[in-house]
């Protein structure tokens, strides 16, 4: 009897941890600023500040002017810069709802800082390799077309 109340607390325990982990609730929150309310979720506080430690105000600093957050590649994506610091000061979390992974990338004084479990880039999500792309060529290659490009319109 006592193997069975066992099995069925640990069980239980278990079913609580993985709700708790759950964060298909923060989709409310695509198209929207509020990235406040995701940085304050009980489970995404918690990775993030495992993973950056002290750098976690930098993070929101370099959020404090955001772009709506987004889904992109099964994650919640918040980016942005700090006030009057485009191009200088940015930031970009990306949150993997299938695996709860969390994922941050602060660029601050000409430098890019991952956080991240992930040891290998190329298995970072696209959205941070992508945003760091942007980040180290100074946002040129969304304004210049690439010389193997041609547009191809109507008129």
């Amino acid at each position: 009897m006592l193997k069975i109340f066992i099995a069925i607390s640990l069980l239980f325990t278990l079913n609580i941890d993985a709700k708790e982990a759950n964060l298909e609730h923060l989709k409310q929150y695509i198209g929207t600023y509020s990235i406040e309310k995701i940085l304050n979720d009980k489970v995404v506080s918690k990775k993030l500040k495992l993973l950056l430690g002290s750098s976690m105000d930098k993070l929101k600093e370099n959020l404090t002017v955001r772009n709506p957050i987004d889904m992109i590649s099964k994650g919640i994506v918040m980016s942005g810069i700090a006030p009057h610091q485009g191009g200088y000061e940015m930031a970009i979390v990306h949150i993997n709802l299938q695996n709860q992974k969390v994922t941050a990338a602060i660029y601050s004084n000409n430098t890019i800082k991952i956080y991240s479990d992930e040891k290998n880039y190329m298995y970072l999500p696209q959205s941070i390799t992508s945003t760091i792309t942007l980040w180290n060529t100074e946002f040129s290659v969304l304004v210049n077309k690439p010389d193997n490009v041609i547009m191809m319109h109507l008129n």
